[in-house]
């Protein structure tokens, strides 16, 4: 398999800070030599942002829109996007991306954290934490307009898995939506529903979903997570009824991990979803 890695080195709109430094430490930790000796043709593209943009928001945006063409390209090719991101963000331009490329998917988001604020909930600010309202239209509207081939994903169409730290008011969105919340123990009824309607499905893996017995991946890590058996089992059960057409991992500090526990469960789960 021909495989892209889309590196995009920024957490909070800054190169190279925070989460930001995470897809270099998987890449010195070995990423791409392993999925090289299992055969695979490995490319890796970082994402620059290509504006004047000097707010988080712009640009975030503009890797967005970078990260859309790249994985657009990369499926032109016949090449899988593996993208390795500092911000959860990313997912907008992956899944924009693979719809330019007439690869519309549902989407199975792991992820200790819902991501479902709104700028009207949030009491951080944090962007990352707008993602996956973001991702179903309900959250920067305009924005997201500005990313080629970016549609709002049906919410019927959206497994969230290993969610266990949201905010109240979360909580209250994530409840009235039609966002499938379930455990990573009980997808097969969930992806054989969805599966009817769709067949292309993208993996968003915030490293965070993993429990910390199996390292901190963040600062914003917590326990009651999942191990690396318990994705890959649900990456097993989606290959049966999906075409897996893209994944990302994010949200990896190297800070919070100084032993490298995270990374090497990382890198195992990538080996896992391309074998």
């Amino acid at each position: 398999m021909k495989v892209d890695l889309i590196l995009v080195e920024y957490d909070s709109g800054k190169a190279n800070f925070r989460m930001g430094n995470g897809p270099q430490r998987l890449l010195e930790w070995g990423l791409a030599e392993r999925l090289e000796g299992n055969g695979h043709s490995v490319r890796i593209t970082k994402i620059q942002p290509e504006g004047t943009a000097t707010s988080e928001a712009g640009i975030s945006f503009d890797l967005h829109r970078g990260v859309s063409r790249a994985v657009r390209a990369a499926a032109a090719e016949w090449s899988f996007p593996l993208v390795l991101s500092g911000n959860c963000s990313s997912a907008l331009g992956t899944t924009a991306g693979l719809r330019a490329a007439g690869k519309p998917s549902a989407v199975c988001w792991l992820d200790a954290h819902a991501d479902f604020n709104t700028p009207d909930t949030t009491r951080s600010g944090f962007l990352d934490g707008m993602t996956l309202a973001t991702l179903v239209g309900r959250s920067w509207k305009s924005m997201s307009e500005s990313i080629p081939g970016f549609a709002p994903v049906p919410e019927w169409q959206v497994v969230l898995l290993g969610t266990r730290d949201i905010d109240t008011l979360e909580s209250a969105q994530l409840d009235e939506a039609r966002v499938r919340v379930t455990s990573w123990k009980e997808t097969d009824a969930i992806f054989d529903d969805i599966s009817a309607e769709v067949r292309s499905l993208y993996f968003h893996i915030d490293l965070d979903v993993l429990d910390t017995s199996v390292g901190k991946a963040n600062s914003y890590s917590t326990s009651g997570g999942m191990t690396v058996d318990d994705v890959l089992g649900v990456m097993e059960s989606a290959r049966h009824r999906f075409d897996i057409v893209a994944a990302s991992m994010t949200a990896y500090d190297p800070a919070a991990d100084p032993q490298g526990r995270i990374a090497r469960a990382a890198i195992d789960i990538a080996q896992g979803l391309l074998h």
